[in-house]
């Protein structure tokens, strides 16, 4: 069984530039979920958010991980990385050293092309700011790939492919 969240939805209002505050009001909810999730054996999985708020539901993610004291288990969730982002694979090296330093075994990460492209592109345009993603789907996909490689290498963090790309899950199953 499982279940998939979205970190900021837990808030009335969801602050991006303010950890505190996103702390505050979602960590009590989010622990709540987290131990009924454990106590009933139900996988709970942090979707994918908009590029603004993912590093903040990552901080808030991760801060809760490490006041549960999960070192040494199965955290009996995993997070969702978007592909099409210029800046996944760091991304996913920021999320594999916290699993190395909280000592986190299995910790499944599902990897997605994007949820947000056409919104960010347009977002971006019209604020005249540089595109924090992938502006053609060969970049997204060499990603993608790239990706499917560094979790694969990474025993903590069990690849749960998400894409509708056939080759994309031939490719995966040949590296497996």
């Amino acid at each position: 069984r499982h279940v998939s969240i979205k970190v900021s939805a837990l808030a009335g209002q969801f602050k991006p530039q303010s950890f505190k505050y996103c702390y505050e009001k979602i960590a009590p909810r989010l622990i709540k979920i987290l131990d009924l999730a454990q106590a009933k054996d139900v996988f709970v999985n942090v979707d994918a958010e908009h590029y603004h708020y993912r590093d903040t539901v990552w901080e808030v993610f991760a801060e809760v991980l490490r006041k549960r004291g999960l070192k040494q288990k199965k955290a009996g969730c995993g997070i969702v990385v978007q592909a099409y982002l210029k800046d996944a694979l760091t991304h996913f090296r920021e999320i594999k050293e916290f699993l190395e330093t909280e000592e986190i075994q299995h910790f499944p990460i599902r990897l997605v092309k994007g949820a947000y492209w056409d919104e960010e592109t347009i977002k971006a345009k019209a604020h005249s700011q540089a595109s924090p993603q992938f502006l053609n789907k060969v970049e997204t996909d060499l990603c993608f790939r790239h990706l499917v490689r560094e979790i694969l290498k990474t025993p903590q963090t069990p690849l749960c492919l998400a894409s509708h790309n056939f080759s994309d899950h031939c490719y995966a199953e040949a590296l497996r």
